[in-house]
């Protein structure tokens, strides 16, 4: 492998220099590191498919780190369709807990409407209806 080529793949010797040697935290060059390994009876073929360990360590972990990222995202972009669903300002907030107020009465109104409805079908005597809900 020439000089030029060495230097291309300096993170590569380190990370496989660490693997090997634990040389982690020294501060060399490329062709530094590549004689060094040689030195220790490594053959360039022995570099080579630890070059391919060391990345495909780094695809694996970027791969893990893309699916945590991914899932990270979808709750963003759910947690934003969220926040703009709601209304921005309190007055509108405000508008919406009246109505919903005002369905649930006339639902309740209906309910007991009917429950008196299904009693009368059955035959039984009802006296006037006393509301005793404030409107």
């Amino acid at each position: 492998m020439s000089d030029e080529g060495a230097n291309e793949w300096e993170e590569n010797y380190n990370a496989v220099a660490e693997r090997r040697c634990n040389m982690e935290g020294q501060e060399s060059t490329a062709v530094e590191i590549r004689d060094w390994l040689l030195k220790q009876g490594l053959a360039e073929a022995q570099i080579r498919q630890e070059f391919l360990q060391v990345n495909e360590e780094g695809v694996c972990r970027a791969k893990a780190e893309i699916k945590e990222l991914d899932v990270k995202v979808a709750l963003e972009l759910e947690q934003a369709a969220l926040l703009a669903s709601l209304p921005a300002s309190g007055h509108e907030l405000d508008k919406i807990i009246r109505y919903e107020a005002s369905l649930d009465r006339q639902l309740y109104k209906a309910i007991n409407q009917l429950e008196r409805l299904q009693r009368r079908r059955k035959g039984e005597t009802l006296p006037v209806p006393i509301v005793l809900e404030e409107n």
